[in-house]
């Protein structure tokens, strides 16, 4: 990223405090780096460009700064492991993974109090878009289930080298104070699945066609009347809320075992 206010915009965004620990994802050659970690307590650097990597351990001597390298979705148990969950995490993701990226993070954690990213204008939309919309997407429903999803806006090609051919767009998402209310994690990634298998077809023939879980049909059914969804619409209707209150149901009802088939 060229764009020096581009770079400061994003640093602001995800403000990091001294004390804290950092995950910097794609930290190419480490201009954000050097803009956070003077901020930060300690700052973990993810790069899997191997002749970028040994411009990062040769240019950033800052004793704070660990670079892990390898592809961060290959590398993030280990990061864990050696460093400790991050306080926040931010970075200009790499468009072919930068999805995969936020959707490991939702699902498999750490779970932290602010992310910032620069990924493809397309995906930052289906992350902040609402029920009903074009972009709505089983994908929305998992970033805003656990976080409060902002767009704070547009980056044009010019701002990178090599410019892209498509643009990009800068996300923040700030932890939910409620995001512990999903009481079954698994449950509710299955659920959201499985109620997008199809995105023409209405919630229930997604539910019934082939269940995930240990319910009898009618129970099934029976949670989703019960929290005030009509069966009868498709995913693409239902707010991230509404599919998170399913879910505990569905927990609930797997832990004492479906009534019949």
């Amino acid at each position: 990223m060229i764009n020096r206010g581009a770079r400061r915009k994003i640093v602001e965004l995800l403000d990091p405090q001294p004390g804290e620990s950092i995950w910097e994802i794609g930290a190419g050659l480490g201009a954000l780096t050097e803009m956070i970690a003077p901020l930060a307590g300690n700052t973990v650097v993810f790069e899997s460009d191997h002749g970028l990597v040994r411009h990062l351990q040769s240019e950033l001597s800052d004793s704070s700064v660990q670079i892990v390298a390898g592809d961060f979705l290959d590398t993030r148990e280990q990061a864990l492991a050696a460093y400790g969950a991050p306080k926040r995490i931010g970075g200009n993701l790499p468009y072919s993974s930068g999805a995969a990226i936020v959707a490991a993070l939702l699902e498999h954690g750490p779970q932290v109090d602010r992310m910032v990213f620069t990924l493809q204008k397309e995906v930052v939309e289906r992350m902040c878009a609402a029920p009903g919309s074009r972009t709505y997407s089983s994908f929305s429903v998992i970033c805003q289930a656990f976080y409060a999803v902002a767009n704070q806006g547009d980056l044009q090609p010019g701002s990178f080298f090599p410019a892209p051919e498509v643009q990009s767009g800068v996300v923040t998402m700030d932890l939910r104070a409620d995001a512990g209310r999903v009481r079954d994690p698994a449950i509710f990634f299955l659920l959201v699945r499985a109620a997008f298998a199809a995105r023409r077809k209405t919630l229930r023939n997604n539910l019934l066609r082939e269940s995930p879980f240990p319910l009898s049909k009618r129970d099934l059914l029976a949670v989703v009347q019960r929290v005030g969804i009509d069966a009868g619409v498709r995913a693409e209707a239902l707010g991230a809320d509404e599919l998170v209150a399913a879910s505990n149901q569905i927990a609930v009802l797997a832990r004492r075992g479906s009534s019949e088939p």
